[in-house]
């Protein structure tokens, strides 16, 4: 399925189409916490990858922080991308934290598959928070992120 993501600042127009690839978090992501990867395609420009994601929580009992990041290539990029993060004791540090082994939190990142990189950009979201990655997440009703994530919900990722 097809959806769009407006407004979406990682393309260069709004109506560019995404597919989401995958999920993360809960299975009520609105609601609990969650989010999804999508892949989305500007005629002539290779495939772009993003993730978008929210804590579920309400911020004033009316709208949720969407935040959104870049999904970089994988092999070396995605560490340069996340160069502040990469150092060995940063990884050290993150992969104790979330309980991961480095090799396999190093290999997230390095994948050709671009939903294992968005479960190292949510491992590091984890770790340093979203806010890190995101300093300008928009504000969105829930009904508002049901209409821009319906597709994406309706499939079983």
């Amino acid at each position: 399925m097809t959806i769009w993501l407006n407004p979406n600042p990682y393309v260069s127009n709004p109506k560019t189409p995404c597919t989401a690839l995958g999920s993360i978090g809960d299975v009520n992501p609105i609601e609990y916490g969650g989010g999804f990867i999508f892949k989305c395609k500007d005629p002539g420009r290779p495939p772009h990858y993003l993730i978008e994601y929210t804590y579920g929580e309400e911020t004033d009992g009316k709208t949720l922080t969407l935040y959104r990041a870049d999904i970089p290539e994988g092999g070396e990029e995605f560490w340069r991308h996340f160069d502040w993060t990469s150092s060995p004791e940063n990884i050290r540090q993150l992969s104790r934290s979330l309980d991961i082994e480095e090799d396999d939190l190093i290999a997230l990142g390095t994948s050709q598959d671009p939903v294992k990189r968005a479960y190292a950009i949510w491992e590091i979201a984890n770790y340093y928070g979203w806010h890190e990655l995101d300093q300008y997440p928009i504000q969105v009703s829930p009904s508002e992120l049901r209409r821009r994530w319906r597709a994406a919900l309706k499939k079983k990722l």
